[in-house]
């Protein structure tokens, strides 16, 4: 889904061709959250911030503004799957506790099984490259981790990790 400011050219591909769900229009906080409390797998394709200093308001960009790490909170249920292509927004701190706070830390607390997330910035091309890639190779019952990997290798596009579950396959080999 497109972030503010319209359409981003490479952002828009990306999105356009790497989801395939129900039209949602411009990317607001509303109908993401919806999205996110009753789909089974969600990728946003945004711009990501992360705060170091307080992890809970690091974000996605919306059209509407920003959907922080604290609004995921309050998700009555939350994707098995969330792919999360923002510069970014894999980052965490972790504070003595050991819980990791950022949006990653706060899919993986409201029960999603697996976060692929951005770590460092990806130009919108490879981030297109490498998504594509890695959707073809879950279709085809790939695990989140081992498609991200073989996606990784084959574009040579590096700065995407997976957290929690992502030796689970989402569906059955074809």
């Amino acid at each position: 889904m497109p972030g503010p400011g319209g359409p981003v050219p490479g952002r828009t591909r990306h999105a356009g061709r790497v989801v395939q769900s129900d039209a949602l229009g411009p990317a607001r906080t509303g109908p993401v959250m919806e999205a996110l409390a009753s789909a089974d797998v969600l990728h946003l394709a945004a711009h990501g911030v992360f705060h170091a200093r307080s992890p809970l308001l690091s974000s996605i960009t919306l059209d509407d503004g920003p959907l922080m790490a604290y609004d995921l909170l309050r998700l009555p249920r939350s994707p098995r799957l969330v792919v999360l292509s923002a510069c970014d927004s894999g980052m965490a701190r972790v504070p003595a506790e050991g819980a990791p706070l950022g949006l990653a830390g706060a899919f993986l607390a409201r029960g999603t099984a697996c976060v692929v997330a951005g770590m460092v910035p990806v130009r919108d091309d490879d981030a297109l490259a490498v998504m594509t890639l890695f959707h073809e190779l879950l279709a085809r019952g790939e695990s989140p981790a081992s498609a991200l990997a073989a996606a990784s290798a084959k574009t040579e596009v590096p700065g995407f990790a997976c957290f929690g579950a992502g030796h689970r396959r989402l569906t059955p080999p074809a």
